[in-house]
């Protein structure tokens, strides 16, 4: 509706049956979700971005905190389901600072971690995702784990990581999880997140 809001692509495969479940969406939050159909354990897949600022909320810790929250219901709804929730995106919140006291965004990183931990939801390590294009005041690399992949079942996943290369300052994020198509096959669904491309 605007050209100022973020938004989020999901791409599926065309074989794959699927609804988007817009009661898990909202425009306070950039997020996509969908429930893949056919699979014998519910797989609900979601994709976000986790945005400093939006267009009707400024950058403040509180303003950040009230738009996270808004996230943060949506993973609580998903798991009421008892299905299995993989969802990933550019969280914005450094993982490398999460047990530093004076991290600025640390009660972001309370609410989450909690929410996390009450539904069931385990924070997969991706290691550093990105990398800014200029260098610190001791000239080394400026990295940080921005980019988060969160599983109710991460023992159903066959694989999971990032992946290096220069196409964006953010890796790609990937998981794989396999599920039962209708036809009682085995299929394998790999999701990515890219946060940008350069043309």
């Amino acid at each position: 509706k605007s050209e100022k809001m973020a938004r989020i692509v999901l791409l599926v495969k065309s074989n794959v049956r699927f609804k988007k479940r817009e009661d898990l969406m909202s425009e306070n939050f950039a997020s996509i979700w969908i429930e893949v159909i056919g699979s014998h354990k519910k797989l609900i897949v979601g994709a976000f971005y986790r945005e400093w600022a939006s267009e009707n909320s400024g950058k403040s810790v509180q303003d950040q905190q009230e738009r996270l929250q808004t996230f943060l219901d949506q993973l609580a709804r998903a798991r009421q389901d008892d299905a299995h929730v993989i969802t990933l995106g550019d969280m914005n919140l450094d993982k490398n600072k999460y047990e530093d006291d004076d991290y600025t965004l640390k009660s972001l990183v309370n609410s989450l971690q909690t929410t996390l931990a009450c539904t069931g939801m385990t924070d997969l390590d991706l290691g550093n995702t990105y990398c800014a294009t200029r260098l610190n005041n001791q000239g080394l690399p400026i990295q940080s784990a921005l980019d988060h992949l969160y599983s109710s079942h991460p023992e159903r996943l066959l694989s999971f990581g990032a992946e290096n290369h220069s196409l964006s300052d953010h890796n790609p994020i990937e998981a794989t999880v396999s599920f039962k198509k209708d036809k009682g096959k085995s299929f394998t669904k790999v999701a990515r997140n890219f946060k940008k491309f350069n043309h």
